[in-house]
């Protein structure tokens, strides 16, 4: 699966998840959550946005099934849900929800993150993901094997 490359921005964020900690940026100054690493807050424009762990639990807010992959780097992962996550804290976040039948995905479904590492020998960003599955009761962030 190909994998976003960070940009000084971003990095932060992917070192993160990196480490197995899930964070996003909010504003110190009106708290504002951003749903991805952005160099201002677009509600105050402070620029001194802090990078916040967050819990990595949440529920599908709305969901698709993708059954034609429209970028050739997803071709290997049809049919995939890419979906719309509402975490706990209220960012609501793009992803895909993995680990289940696509069937299964739907609105208000629980679901964990998942960080999911390159493979060593990758010949890209070696950019960790953040994907979702079902969640169990209980369970909070965790992170998985390379899934290729």
């Amino acid at each position: 699966m190909k994998r976003p490359l960070p940009t000084t921005t971003s990095q932060p964020f992917f070192d993160a998840a990196a480490a197995g900690r899930l964070s996003f940026p909010r504003c110190p100054g009106c708290g504002a959550w951003q749903s991805y690493p952005r160099p201002y807050c677009p509600v105050c424009l402070r620029d001194d946005l802090e990078l916040v762990a967050v819990a990595g639990t949440g529920t599908v807010h709305a969901a698709t099934v993708v059954h034609r992959a429209i970028v050739a780097a997803f071709t290997e992962q049809i049919p995939y849900v890419h979906a719309l996550v509402d975490l706990d804290e209220g960012i609501r976040v793009v992803s895909m929800v993995i680990d289940c039948p696509p069937e299964v995905v739907r609105p208000g479904l629980p679901v964990v993150a998942v960080i999911d590492l390159p493979p060593n020998e990758t010949d890209g960003p070696s950019t960790p993901l953040v994907l979702f599955r079902p969640r169990p009761p209980g369970e909070s962030l965790e992170k998985q094997l390379p899934l290729t």
